[in-house]
């Protein structure tokens, strides 16, 4: 019997993990699960190996940012960026606070900085708002990034 209860609890942990639409597998995730997931979407978004039109898919309304995103590949600087999250809490359902540490050729750059992730169709994004601060703290001004609330 317990060999059963195992049996259908790692094969439920593993349907979750699988795509099917809605947020619905990442709600239920421990917290530990949502880090670990956040931490992947924002390491490969400031991986400079990572191709634009993914990266464009790891940010929240990615496509308003796409010619952003695609000229801040191609900078120098941002093949010396990486990032390390230290911590992502569930807000709500969908959305969670980010603390990270941003590094330029591995010296830190931002430390315990706060961000925000979104979940989109079962994926964290990097929060549009988090992609702006960062842009104007570079001294980028974008468009799109203007047209957000505060």
């Amino acid at each position: 019997m317990r060999r059963k209860l195992l049996f259908v609890a790692v094969a439920t942990l593993a349907l979750a993990g699988c795509g099917g639409g809605g947020n619905h597998a990442a709600t239920t995730a421990p917290a530990a699960t949502v880090t670990a997931q956040v931490a992947r979407s924002w390491t490969r978004f400031f991986d400079p190996a990572t191709p634009v039109p993914e990266k464009v898919k790891l940010l929240q309304n990615g496509r308003q940012f796409a010619a952003a995103v695609g000229a801040a590949a191609r900078s120098p600087e941002a093949k010396k960026l990486s990032v390390k999250v230290i911590s992502a809490t569930r807000t709500s359902p969908a959305h969670a606070n980010v603390v990270y540490d941003l590094f330029l050729s591995g010296k830190p750059l931002l430390v315990h900085e706060n961000g925000a992730a979104v979940l989109t169709d079962g994926v964290w994004q990097v929060g549009e708002g988090s992609f702006c601060k960062l842009a104007k703290l570079q001294g980028t001004r974008l468009p799109a990034c203007t047209k957000m609330t505060p």
